[in-house]
């Protein structure tokens, strides 16, 4: 026996969230402080700048977790985290 979905519950399917759309990088306050938020409890979270070149890298040991970005200019960067299997990949904007 097969089982045929609906459009309706494919679709439904189609746009439920994953756990790895959790990863979120912000600066809620346009301090020097980002928000890191993550679907792993432990990962490391690197920075890079659009260019490439590596400014940061961080070892997360929970889900959501603050960092001081005051060594980093203003601008548009590239961040990744990994839990060692899998990575994520995201752009951020330091104010």
């Amino acid at each position: 026996a097969s089982l045929a979905l609906s459009g309706k519950e494919k679709d439904d399917l189609d746009q439920a969230p994953t756990r790895f759309d959790s990863f979120k990088i912000y600066n809620p306050t346009f301090s020097s402080i980002i928000q890191v938020d993550t679907p792993f409890k432990q990962s490391k979270l690197t920075i890079y700048t659009l260019n490439g070149k590596q400014l940061l890298s961080q070892k997360l040991a929970q889900e959501s977790s603050q960092l001081d970005v005051s060594d980093i200019s203003t601008g548009m960067y590239i961040a990744t985290v990994s839990d060692g299997i899998h990575q994520l990949k995201t752009k951020f904007l330091i104010r």
